[in-house]
């Protein structure tokens, strides 16, 4: 699926180029033509636009392992935000475009939700159950960004909860 800009008039996605490669496009509705933004052999995937619709951030294997990366809509200016030996993956702008929601398990096997800043800087996580998976995902954050929807197995099926974004009051929504 993809990820529309806040202004509507973009969408941004990835699609198989070959084989195992991966890449991010630009869909303008105005014109109805895909820009290919990051043009590369690697896996990219997984992006999702700034509230300006100036930057995307992504996932890519470029260096090595899933880390998290930002590029203009143009495809300038590319950078990697995060620099971990595990993986990283499933980011979005905070709704103020100063923060990064993503997925890592840079702490333990399992995944974790974690927020950094929009520089890469700061990593914070924030759920803690050692022996789940909790997974952000695009369309994680509230749109006043205090709160995030995750999902997470700790009652033994995938449900969603919400939390405010300091990772205090977990709260399950589906049953």
């Amino acid at each position: 699926g993809g990820a529309w800009s806040a202004d509507s008039k973009m969408i941004t996605y990835h699609h198989r180029v070959s084989g195992s490669n991966w890449d991010i496009f630009v869909y303008s509705v105005d014109t109805g033509q895909s820009s290919n933004i990051t043009r590369d052999e690697f896996f990219d995937a997984d992006p999702s636009f700034s509230s300006d619709g100036k930057q995307i951030v992504f996932v890519s294997n470029r260096d090595g392992n899933d880390e998290i990366y930002s590029v203009n809509v143009d495809g300038s200016n590319l950078k990697r935000l995060t620099f971990d030996p595990r993986i990283d993956s499933h980011p979005a702008f905070s709704p103020d475009g100063t923060q990064i929601l993503l997925t890592s398990n840079r702490e333990n096997e399992n995944a974790d939700v974690y927020v950094i800043n929009a520089d890469g800087s700061n990593p914070q996580k924030v759920t803690n159950w050692d022996k789940t998976n909790e997974t952000a995902v695009r369309g994680g954050w509230s749109p006043d960004g205090t709160k995030i929807a995750f999902t997470s197995t700790r009652n033994g099926n995938a449900e969603i909860y919400v939390m405010n974004a300091n990772g205090t009051a977990q709260t399950r929504l589906t049953n």
